[in-house]
């Protein structure tokens, strides 16, 4: 689930940066058409139920959280695409980088939806520098075939906020994307939402990540409730218009509750009628449902 408004140095030489590439490269890269072959997904960022991470083997694509699951090497076995979580518009204090940028002044304030999550400031060069140096690599080089890029909406909706203080925050956001995608040429670079910046982040993107399409959580009344059908016309109609200048595949999660059959087959129809790839859950992500798997299991 994107953790609500978004956070998380401009490249290094170029020589360290065609460095990191090489050493960092997915161990099992593809081309990026590769994703394009992907007809079943699904996520999973917590949960102590170890029968919801081997359900992932009956999926073409996982996105995972790479602290909470760090060994891929069953899944890679079952020739499943592997995507590691990655929130770059928020910091998260359970991390192991925070106690390094706690109190930065280009933390900005914590995401009252989801706590510990801190809404970042992505023009800081701290920042910047700190995802394509530090944290990206290590993460590439548990094996995992790309990035999720969560909270990319967090940089266009503080501009929005406050077109001076935080200008240039949007452009940033673009950058940083390019920047990940260049530093990492070989990883598959998927954005989570993001479509105020979909046009111009489409040439380096490989996939894209849409969230509450049809249903979703309503994090103030608590439930889950179908979509306005203006915003689901908004949204598909951003999509639309990047895809009319570069194709690529959009994988869509739309939560609802455990057994909502009527939020399912509207999923799956909205999916099939433009193209996307479906999957439905709980806003948790603790859980992996198999009815959108390779083969049905439930």
């Amino acid at each position: 689930m994107e953790k609500g408004v978004l956070i998380k140095g401009f490249q290094r030489a170029f020589a360290i940066a065609a460095l990191g590439a090489v050493l960092f490269a997915p161990a099992c890269a593809r081309d990026s058409a590769g994703l394009r072959a992907v007809g079943s997904w699904a996520l999973l960022y917590t949960g102590d139920d170890p029968a919801h991470f081997a359900r992932l083997a009956n999926f073409d694509l996982a996105v995972v959280d790479p602290d909470a699951f760090p060994k891929i090497s069953d899944l890679k076995t079952h020739d499943v695409v592997t995507l590691a979580y990655l929130s770059v518009g928020e910091a998260e204090s359970y991390r192991a980088y925070w106690p390094r940028i706690q109190g930065a002044d280009w933390i900005v304030r914590e995401n009252p939806n989801w706590k510990e999550n801190f809404l970042v400031d992505v023009r800081a060069p701290q920042w910047r520098a700190l995802l394509l140096d530090e944290i990206i690599p290590p993460i590439l080089a548990k094996g995992f075939d790309g990035l999720l890029l969560d909270t990319l909406d967090t940089a266009p909706e503080l501009e929005e906020s406050d077109p001076v203080h935080y200008a240039g925050a949007r452009a940033a956001m673009i950058e940083l994307v390019r920047a990940i995608k260049t530093r990492y040429p070989k990883a598959y670079i998927v954005p989570n939402n993001g479509l105020a910046l979909l046009e111009e982040m489409a040439p380096h993107i490989d996939g894209l990540m849409v969230e509450d399409l049809t249903h979703g959580y309503n994090f103030e009344t608590k439930t889950y409730e179908p979509v306005p059908a203006d915003l689901t016309r908004e949204k598909l109609g951003a999509l639309r218009r990047a895809r009319a200048l570069q194709e690529f595949p959009v994988f869509l999660v739309d939560y609802a509750k455990p057994g909502d059959t009527a939020a399912i087959a509207r999923t799956r129809r909205v999916a099939q009628e433009n193209n996307l790839v479906p999957y439905v859950t709980t806003v948790e992500l603790d859980r992996v449902s198999g009815q959108f798997g390779r083969t049905t299991d439930e």
